[in-house]
């Protein structure tokens, strides 16, 4: 290449290198900060959005005030529970900063400011499915498939009780301590139980805590609290069979395969210390070995994000003789109930149907034997009460249950005596 040409192909590339940083600085960079010039008198900062364009800095307030100690702790590993919701409102205003930047076209502050406004809020942000629908997307997106079915469950209960009076949709500012108390009449008059309540309510305060503090939801309009709305506490029926009984179900031989199969499931899940329907599908070879099983219990993967708990469990001899006799060796997984292939949504589908199968089956064995019919989550607390009964401390019960506050299983638990893990699990089997 000449001198000249090798000049020319510089000066494109060199052109190209401008415009791109061109655009780059043209795009204004959204960020927080936290302003400590004033504080206010609870010795906290105003913390503002920073907008950086074209090396100028302009700044918003957000409402949002921290102290430096918070403001250091708020990306740290464990901000905790009302850091953590600050930091999702924190989160979402940048969100909506960079939103209204990447719509608006041209770029100038002002014009920014004006759209930034709580004034002029998308319509959208104001209605509650808006906020519901984000939250069921993002379960969606985490797997957390059964999550997001009861949110739109509860999403669909609401909206027929708000439409019920009005025609028009529900708006943020429409969920006040009246609506909840009524909200709360109507599914009771409607025959639902006040776990039903309880549940509904929970999702609904969990919505409304993602826009809590923003313009949306001012704290002086939140209506969950003391003296304000507070979901109903329930306390769970104990479902639990005496090991008298459980001696049957182990013995009863079924008249298929099949129904021998889903039988012993139950069995399986109430020897590996109430190890649920799922978590049994999509056990692996893998988690196998000849001390017993380990796996992470997928409930607590999609709800605790820091300090998951691993399980280990010594399969007793029973246990193995269910492996052996219903284990499928070309699966990845241990009984071949999933081909490591489906979707989310299709892993969801099949553990129902699993479920549905197990529930009948057991059913249909405690008929046969004069004992009041069950379901699969029967061995869970099956497992957990006759541990309790043989002595097995808490700590050890709590543990293998993958519990992560020994709080959990304190509820329908007392007081226990100590013996070995290995003696643990073979009183499950001492009839």
């Amino acid at each position: 290449m000449s001198v000249v040409g090798l000049c020319q192909y510089f000066a494109v590339l060199l052109i190209k290198l401008c415009k791109k940083y061109a655009n780059f600085m043209s795009t204004p960079i959204v960020s927080s900060y936290l302003d400590k010039r004033y504080k206010n008198k609870k010795n906290r900062y105003q913390v503002k959005l920073r907008i950086t364009h074209m090396s100028e800095q302009k700044y918003l307030p957000t409402g949002i005030t921290f102290s430096p100690e918070q403001w250091e702790k708020l990306n740290s590993r464990r901000p905790g529970t009302l850091l953590n919701r600050q930091k999702l409102v924190l989160e979402e205003s940048i969100a909506r900063a960079r939103r209204i930047i990447r719509d608006m076209g041209p770029y100038s502050f002002e014009e920014f400011k004006r759209l930034y406004d709580p004034n002029n809020i998308n319509k959208e942000e104001t209605l509650l499915r808006t906020h519901y629908s984000r939250h069921i997307e993002r379960d969606e997106a985490s797997g957390r498939i059964s999550n997001s079915m009861k949110y739109k469950t509860s999403m669909n209960s609401i909206e027929r009780f708000w439409n019920s009076k009005h025609k028009s949709q529900i708006r943020i500012h429409d969920v006040n301590i009246d609506f909840l108390n009524e909200y709360e009449s109507w599914l009771l008059n409607n025959g639902k139980s006040l776990t039903t309540v309880s549940i509904y309510t929970r999702d609904l305060r969990a919505v409304m805590n993602m826009i809590k503090g923003t313009s949306l939801l001012p704290e002086s309009r939140y209506p969950f609290g003391r003296n304000k709305y507070v979901p109903p506490s329930t306390t769970k029926v104990k479902k639990a069979l005496p090991i008298e009984s459980i001696k049957t179900i182990a013995l009863h031989k079924c008249n298929s395969i099949t129904s021998q199969k889903w039988k012993d499931l139950w069995m399986f899940s109430y020897l590996c210390s109430g190890i649920n329907m799922r978590d049994i599908c999509q056990l692996k070879w893998t988690d196998t070995d000849e001390m017993g099983i380990t796996f992470y219990r997928t409930k607590t993967i999609n709800t605790s994000r820091q300090n998951i708990r691993q399980i280990n469990i010594p399969l007793l001899e029973e246990a193995r003789k269910i492996i052996d006799t219903h284990g499928d060796k070309s699966s990845t997984y241990v009984f071949g109930l999933l081909s490591g292939s489906e979707t989310p949504i299709q892993v969801r589908n099949r553990v129902a149907t699993v479920t549905k199968n197990v529930n009948k089956t057991i059913g249909e064995v405690c008929e046969v034997n004069g004992l009041e019919r069950i379901t699969s989550y029967w061995a869970r607390h099956s497992f957990a009460t006759v541990s309790m009964q043989k002595g097995v401390p808490l700590m050890a019960i709590s543990k293998n249950m993958g519990h992560g506050n020994i709080k959990t299983t304190e509820t329908y638990l007392g007081s226990f005596d100590n013996e070995s893990k290995r003696k643990f699990q073979q009183v499950l089997v001492d009839w």
